[in-house]
This record gives C-alpha cells, sequence and structure tokens, in this order.
C-alpha cells in the first residue's frame, strides 16, 4: 500500500510540475506534505525524469529503438 500511494504522490507530483510550468523543487514540496517516505521516492523519480539525457532519449526515440545506451552493433 505504501509503494502504491509512493507512485501516486509522484506521478502527481511530476503532473503538477509539468502543467504549471514550475520548477519540480516547488513541485516537490506537494509530495513532502504528504510524508518522508513518499517525498524521497518522488525526488528520485524527478531526478531521474527531469535529467536532459532520459528527457533526449524520450523525445527523440524512433519506432522500434529501444532508446538503449549500449553501442550499436557492429
Amino acid at each position: 500500500m505504501r509503494a502504491d500511494m509512493a507512485r501516486r504522490v509522484g506521478i502527481a507530483t511530476f503532473r503538477i510540475g509539468h502543467e504549471s510550468r514550475i520548477h519540480h523543487a516547488c513541485a516537490l514540496k506537494v509530495a513532502g506534505a504528504v510524508g518522508r517516505l513518499q517525498s524521497e521516492i518522488a525526488q528520485q523519480w524527478l531526478d531521474i525524469m527531469f535529467t536532459p539525457r532520459v528527457q533526449a532519449l524520450s523525445l527523440n526515440t524512433k519506432s522500434g529503438d529501444s532508446g538503449s545506451p549500449r553501442r550499436a552493433r557492429r
């Protein structure tokens, strides 16, 4: 149950930050009000989602490309 609640808080926090176009640190204050565990999980999730590499992969992924960081086979 805790993990499910933390997941919901993480998703809600991301949506708040994305839709309101506010810095994700501000959106994290919302998650922090729910509880420490949820806040930490949301922070880790947001840190991954907001890294430039992940954003570039999600924007530039072609059909059939998994977006894997491995080098192409020769």
